[in-house]
């Protein structure tokens, strides 16, 4: 999953994918991980934002390459993770 983030991730399609209902599919991706399919995307997801936002890449980008699009779905979701925007992060990340 982490290296197709820009791809759609749902429960139906990784199900599918897995070879199993979407049901049984939850059930054992949260008896395995401990997270919910939805909450363990989102996360790997955000991982990768601070990654390339560390590194400089322009909020759009990111956005593009980690599934987040239009820009605001990844503002939003930073924000609400951690409580910053992608911006203010990159800027105390790049010392800017």
């Amino acid at each position: 999953m982490q290296t197709k983030l820009d791809h759609p991730l749902d429960v139906p399609s990784l199900a599918a994918r897995a070879g199993l209902s979407e049901r049984s599919f939850y059930r054992k991706f949260l008896a395995a991980t401990g997270e919910t399919p939805a909450r363990f995307i989102e996360s790997a997801r955000l991982d990768a934002a601070r990654m390339l936002l560390s590194r400089g890449a322009p909020l759009k980008s990111v956005a593009a390459q980690v599934g987040l699009t239009p820009p605001v779905r990844l503002t939003e979701a930073f924000r609400r993770r951690f409580g910053v925007t992608p911006a203010l992060f990159r800027e105390t990340q790049l010392g800017i």
